[in-house]
């Protein structure tokens, strides 16, 4: 019952987008048809179905490449930040140190759009509105809280003395991190940083405000899926599902690491020279 409560809406939007135009939009909805692949060639090539569509959204694959680009390079930019910062929170007394916690976490609390109205205002000023490194820059502040907790939650489970064999061995703190703690956390590091790339894959409101036409997401692009006649269904299924198989292959990669353990029994196996 549960997997049909999460299929169904799978199934539902790939219903009309095997449909003819005229069946996708007909009411009542007809169930039964003869598959076509029309929508999804369409789509592909950057064709629309609706004359009306060439106004207000851009070509598919212009906002799948920069969903793709936000996605990737907001990952990128939180691991090189969030993943110093979980290191500094683990491993060292800092003054205040649970103010910093709370300091990190704080974007987290409040409603997005409050945010997002200010640095409207802000990236027009600066001439940054409607840029892609405008809506990397405001993800990056949106998500590095999740990183930090969790990477911070896995470093904790690394054993001190690891690392104290490591600087015993010669190596300074930022070769211990990079050759020591990170290879036995990597496995909760890719699942959550594949959890923040889905996360970023999937907002609206940030590119809602921020992006323009050429510069819109894929969950942008298809609210303004519009035909003559109302909603393009069929071309909304086709956008949707195939905006789910960049998603599904990250879930099939987080699924195949079922648990967020930073390390299992044979990590420790071999001297601290082996990560050498």
């Amino acid at each position: 019952m549960i997997a049909f409560v999460f299929v169904a809406p799978i199934i539902w939007m790939f219903h009309p987008s095997i449909q003819e135009q005229v069946e996708g939009m007909a009411y009542p909805s007809v169930f039964w048809s003869k598959p076509i692949l029309q929508a999804y060639i369409a789509v592909i090539q950057g064709v629309s179905q609706y004359a009306s569509h060439s106004g207000n959204v851009s070509p598919f694959p212009l906002p799948l490449r920069n969903s793709l680009t936000i996605a990737t390079g907001c990952t990128l930019l939180v691991a090189l930040l969030g993943i110093p910062a979980a290191y500094a929170l683990s491993r060292f007394t800092l003054r205040r140190g649970q103010d910093i916690q709370f300091f990190v976490l704080s974007p987290r609390l409040m409603p997005r759009i409050v945010p997002v109205i200010a640095l409207y205002l802000v990236f027009r000023s600066v001439n940054l509105l409607g840029t892609l490194q405008s809506v990397i820059l405001v993800e990056t502040v949106w998500v590095i809280p999740l990183v930090v907790w969790v990477v911070k939650t896995l470093f904790d489970d690394v054993p001190l003395s690891v690392e104290e064999a490591g600087l015993l061995d010669g190596l300074s703190r930022p070769n211990v991190l990079v050759r020591t703690t990170i290879p036995l956390a990597i496995r909760g590091i890719v699942a959550t940083l594949l959890l923040s790339f889905v996360f970023v894959f999937n907002d609206l409101l940030t590119p809602l405000v921020l992006t323009s036409l050429y510069s819109q997401t894929l969950p942008v692009h298809i609210t303004g899926l519009w035909g003559t006649y109302g909603l393009a269904w069929t071309s909304i299924g086709a956008e949707a599902i195939l905006m789910i198989i960049p998603q599904l292959s990250t879930l099939l990669m987080f699924l195949e690491d079922r648990h967020l353990e930073p390390f299992d029994s044979h990590c420790f196996q071999g001297s601290i020279l082996t990560t050498r």
